[in-house]
């Protein structure tokens, strides 16, 4: 199944994030509306994170760096459900997810709630040649001085859930 374009529907949200509607995600984005997005953070035995660049044909910040998954759910669909979907369908694993939280962000003039979850995983496969330019696995220690030294390499959403990921963690 490919990746989510700018005319799949997806959940539109009120102010508590529970869907009220649906919109293509284009128009979801364009009008400014809330939205949710799930994430998954996979990491490997060593306890690396998987980053995925995304692809240069992209609509949206093409070849920079994000969360080894990335999605929207289809309108509905549970966010659990969607994280294992993308995760399959993006990268070919079938690994539990464990849910983290979810955060809040602007997004232009959007708001998305992001719900995060964690999975683990030895490897994977780009199974969305066209989605994904590449994959890898990095410390957290590396991925904290990169966003430090180039913020820029990486998408605004990635930081923020970086960031809400290591305060769950510190808590």
């Amino acid at each position: 199944m490919p990746p989510t374009q700018p005319t799949s529907l997806i959940d539109v949200l009120d102010s508590s994030g529970r869907p009220v509607g649906v919109a293509p995600r284009a128009e979801a984005f364009e009008r400014g509306m809330r939205v949710r997005t799930v994430h998954v953070f996979v990491f490997d035995p060593h306890g690396r994170l998987l980053l995925q660049q995304l692809g240069r044909g992209r609509d949206r910040h093409p070849l920079l760096w994000g969360s080894s998954v990335a999605g929207f759910p289809r309108p509905g669909e549970e966010e659990a459900d969607a994280a294992s979907r993308r995760m399959s369908e993006e990268l070919g694993l079938s690994d539990p997810v464990e849910l983290v939280g979810t955060t809040v962000m602007r997004d232009g003039d959007s708001e998305k709630f992001v719900t995060l979850f964690e999975a683990r995983a030895a490897h994977a496969d780009i199974l969305e040649p066209d989605h994904i330019e590449r994959i890898e696995f990095r410390g957290g220690e590396e991925i904290g001085r990169e966003m430090v030294e180039h913020p820029a390499n990486f998408t605004e959403t990635f930081r923020h859930v970086f960031a809400f990921w290591l305060r769950q963690r510190r808590c």
